[in-house]
């Protein structure tokens, strides 16, 4: 449709949508596999920012490339790769809009896309990004003038009709920039396309239709805006800050010490953890060391595994992570330090597959050992120890920790979840409100989703970032302005 725009030649949205696909059905076929991997190089990129259209909401779960980059040579693995895919997926930009665009099999387009992007060079990335900061300039500055506007209108944001008109009229500012900016990206490369002369024939010589009719165009205009209006008035009453949201810290506070040690213990109750969140291991002896690992090898530099060793071979080991150095303990002298400090405990069960048929009445066990069946929380992957934990210790808090979820919560008997960041919708925090069961979201360190989350209906953020979590908190709390509020919209929370 942009290409018969720049020609004068209009194509309908029937026409365009029927051309485009049967143009991709090339893609069905031998040639599938080709299209799977060019998928699969697109994916990872996402995480730094660099989504493709096609590909909006999908990412590798930030959970996997944190454990993964926690080792030198992971780190160095994960980013070459990220290297690697960023050049691949540069070389190959133009090969979904060659796909689109004419009848070359895949192959011959991505053959093209690789002359194109030879040909152009820096001049593509270059003209995507003085478009791109063109308009966030207009748009910056157009929102600025609006926000001085209504900020002398109503000072303290108190009144809720302006501050609905407020955040609906940015809002369509922004919806007005994100599709103005993917209009003319869209111009530059059909601009492209056509210097190479690279469009089907049948594109190219085009019957004109007719286009919509201006009273047809404002009046749909009119219907989209109305439901903006209703929906953002929806948004104001229910994304509030979560006053009550728990603020946990994943193996404690591991700025200035290693994870979970007793040092992160102190120091995340010197922040002011409502909890924190440490692992747990079953020893040969059937005794739990606090470890995250089931090896000793990457904090301990010692490469055997927990389950072959007993609690007084473990127990005293030096840990260094990160130029801070510390010792592995067992989980008594942990819980005993926690209730020192009147720290609340989420306890991580890790299990390897290799534990006692009665691993439950261990867990259970233990805990009542320690007194602390009625103020920590228990967690872990496996749903069915959970549910047999929580049979055998009904004080006892239970989670069960879901790393993906595609569908709806499960039903089960333990009191929360403990769900992936990457598998969050406001779905599942309605399912969890009508099951009557909290939600934690883990691991969430980016200031953006800190953000998010302290205005999404969960029960707890698990987060490495503590401080950081406790200051955005109280910093929404105490800062509300317009000012405030156009902040948030530009950085989408």
């Amino acid at each position: 449709m942009i290409y018969g725009s720049i020609n004068n030649n209009h194509f309908s949205w029937k026409t365009a949508v029927k051309k485009t696909l049967f143009k991709t059905r090339k893609l069905f076929g031998p040639q599938m596999i080709l299209f799977i991997l060019y998928i699969l190089a697109i994916i990872p990129i996402s995480n730094l920012g660099l989504n493709s259209i096609i590909l909006e909401k999908i990412h590798i779960p930030d959970f996997l490339i944190a454990e993964g980059t926690k080792t030198g040579l992971g780190f160095i693995l994960i980013s070459a790769a990220y290297i690697i895919l960023i050049y691949i997926n540069y070389r190959l930009f133009f090969l979904l809009p060659l796909v689109a665009s004419n009848n070359n099999s895949l192959f011959k387009n991505s053959l093209l896309s690789l002359k194109i992007t030879k040909i152009e060079k820096l001049r593509v990335p270059l003209t995507f990004l003085a478009i791109g900061i063109l308009l966030f300039g207009m748009y910056l500055i157009t929102g600025f003038l609006i926000t001085i506007i209504f900020n002398i209108i109503d000072p303290q944001a108190k009144n809720m009709i302006l501050t609905l008109i407020f955040i609906t009229i940015i809002k369509v500012l922004k919806l007005m920039f994100i599709l103005f900016t993917k209009i003319a990206m869209v111009t530059a490369i059909v601009v492209i396309i056509e210097k190479n002369k690279a469009f089907a024939d049948d594109i190219v010589n085009h019957t004109p239709e007719d286009s919509f009719k201006i009273k047809t165009r404002i009046f749909w205009g009119i219907i989209i805006l109305i439901g903006y209006i209703i929906y953002n008035g929806l948004l104001i009453t229910n994304n509030e800050l979560n006053e009550s949201v728990y603020a946990i810290a994943h193996r404690g506070d591991v700025t200035n010490a290693v994870e979970n040690s007793l040092e992160a213990l102190e120091n995340a109750n010197k922040k002011g953890a409502d909890f924190v969140e440490m692992d747990i291991v079953l020893t040969k002896d059937n005794k739990f060391v606090v470890s995250h690992d089931f090896n000793l090898k990457r904090l301990g530099n010692k490469n055997s595994y927990i389950r072959n060793l007993n609690l007084n071979e473990i127990d005293g080991v030096r840990t260094r992570q990160n130029g801070f150095e510390s010792e592995f303990i067992s989980f008594d002298k942990y819980a005993k330090r926690a209730k020192e400090l009147g720290q609340k405990l989420l306890v991580e069960v890790k299990m390897y597959g290799k534990e006692p048929s009665n691993m439950a009445n261990i867990v259970a066990d233990k805990f009542k050992e320690l007194g602390i069946e009625k103020d920590f929380m228990v967690v872990s992957f496996d749903l069915k120890l959970m549910e047999e934990v929580k049979k055998i210790l009904p004080e006892l808090k239970t989670g069960y920790i879901m790393p993906l979820l595609l569908g709806d919560l499960p039903d089960t008997n333990v009191d929360f979840y403990a769900l992936e960041d990457f598998s969050y919708n406001e779905k599942i925090a309605i399912q969890a409100k009508i099951k009557k069961k909290k939600l934690l979201i883990w691991t969430v360190n980016d200031i953006i989703k800190i953000r998010k989350y302290l205005r999404q209906p969960v029960d707890g953020i698990i987060t490495d970032e503590l401080e950081e979590l406790k200051e955005e908190k109280k910093y929404l709390k105490e800062n509300n302005t317009y000012f405030d509020k156009y902040i948030r919209i530009i950085t989408n929370v």
